[in-house]
């Protein structure tokens, strides 16, 4: 049975990619696409089928056009921002379109942008609130790497962008399948002779013990509250996305998403996090725009 391919969106801060991988970055194109295609970043997961390519750039590297439109990458050209830590306006009209597509196209399942740059974590939030993949770049141990690693669904590390420069799609055969090199077949043996042991006599039959039924667990939800503030408050936002809270208390013993004691007992996440408001003064619930519930950190000013 074949697999849907997730539906997906990327966009490219291109200044920000050349300035770690250099011209290669131009040169294998075609060779990361595929691996971002092909799910290297997410393996055993399915392939990307992109509803948008699209990179963003300074005038000065429009002359880069043709490595790009070959693969149907849209270019959206940048304007110069006066600033020291920045040359061009890249990372601000990648959130506005992070935004506008989450609304524009339909049943978008993940977003990846390829940019080393930390200020995309409140849009990345906001679109996890929405119930969309994001997927990131990270670099080094810094305080901004790993809490860009704690947000985002999947990350991609430097070192694996690396490999994915490298990348070649394999072959398929004629029905889709990889061409792999054939196995050496195992030599023909005989089956073992089955055993000559007697069967044991059978036993008197005796009446089963009733059946004990296993005691539902109790949870701590004082304590899981604490735990998904704590983790709030390093947030780039009020607004807390269910699977940022969900990644949160995968340390409780016993959580779990699915089953009789779904959600620490409480059957649904709503039902939970409306729980955790009422037991932590730095937790509310609210409504986004979706119309899905919320949990939002207040803090400890607005808790007081």
């Amino acid at each position: 049975m074949l697999r849907r391919r997730v539906r997906s969106a990327l966009l490219i801060d291109f200044d920000n990619l050349v300035s770690k991988f250099g011209a290669p970055f131009c040169d294998r194109v075609e060779n990361w696409l595929n691996w971002l295609e092909d799910g290297g970043f997410d393996p055993g997961g399915p392939k990307r089928e992109f509803m948008l390519k699209r990179v963003y750039w300074f005038t000065d590297n429009d002359v880069n056009r043709p490595f790009f439109a070959k693969h149907g990458i849209d270019v959206s050209v940048t304007r110069a921002v006066k600033n020291k830590e920045k040359a061009s306006s890249a990372d601000f009209d990648i959130t506005i379109d992070a935004v506008e597509m989450s609304y524009k196209i339909k049943n978008l399942d993940e977003l990846i942008i390829l940019s080393f740059d930390s200020d995309f974590l409140t849009v990345l939030n906001h679109l996890q609130v929405k119930d969309i993949d994001v997927v990131g770049m990270a670099y080094g141990q810094d305080r901004p790497a790993k809490a860009f690693r704690r947000l985002v669904d999947r990350v991609i590390e430097k070192e694996e962008f690396d490999i994915a420069m490298r990348y070649v799609r394999p072959k398929r055969g004629l029905f889709g399948g990889a061409i792999e090199q054939p196995q050496e077949a195992l030599p023909d043996r005989p089956a073992p002779r089955a055993s000559a042991t007697p069967k044991p006599a059978p036993a008197s039959r005796q009446p089963q013990a009733q059946r004990a039924r296993p005691s539902k667990p109790v949870f701590d939800l004082k304590s899981a509250a604490a735990l998904a503030a704590e983790a709030a408050a390093s947030a780039p936002s009020a607004y807390i996305s269910k699977r940022f809270v969900s990644r949160a208390l995968a340390k409780v013993e016993g959580f779990e998403v699915r089953g009789p004691n779904a959600w620490l007992g409480c059957g649904s996440y709503e039902a939970m996090i409306d729980q955790f408001a009422k037991i932590n003064p730095k937790l509310s619930v609210g409504r986004v725009a979706s119309g899905a519930l919320a949990l939002i950190y207040k803090g400890a000013s607005e808790a007081a």
